[in-house]
């Protein structure tokens, strides 16, 4: 696992720098999902500057509970949001990473992190982002990004 998250962490770092170069998500200050294209609205509200960011969701990190939840092990999302991950399931059950096969466990933000690091190997993408929810923070591949008109 150790040698896996080594090369993942070295893609994501230059995989991040060219992100944050062109677009600087985490400077943007709100957020709306769009649940049919599976897009993420970013805006900074004191340009009015917007994107969006077409994203697989990798998981989502519970602070009430301190575990992991990988997204292709939730029974209440679809397949087409699931499919991508796959990958990374076969992957851990072929190599005996549990961490990778097993889709919920006890861990931390840094698990959730190294988890969505590890998931860039798999699936195209540009980097990775994350968003609050009620008990944490659900991490994600951003796929692609895309400069929309500004607010007035």
């Amino acid at each position: 696992m150790a040698r896996l998250l080594g090369r993942a962490k070295t893609e994501l770092a230059l995989r991040q720098q060219r992100l944050r170069a062109r677009y600087d998500l985490d400077r943007f200050d709100w957020f709306e999902w769009e649940d049919e294209t599976h897009r993420l609205l970013l805006s900074k509200r004191a340009t009015g500057q917007r994107v969006a960011a077409t994203v697989q969701i990798v998981g989502s990190f519970s602070h009430r509970t301190h575990t992991w939840f990988w997204n292709w092990g939730r029974d209440d999302k679809d397949e087409r949001e699931k499919q991508r991950l796959r990958e990374i399931r076969r992957h851990g059950e072929e190599n005996a990473l549990l961490k990778l096969a097993v889709p919920h466990w006890p861990g931390d933000e840094r698990d959730a992190w190294d988890m969505t690091a590890i998931a860039c190997l798999f699936v195209a993408s540009e980097g990775i982002y994350r968003t609050p929810h009620e008990n944490g923070h659900t991490y994600m591949l951003v796929l692609a990004v895309e400069e929309l008109s500004q607010l007035q």
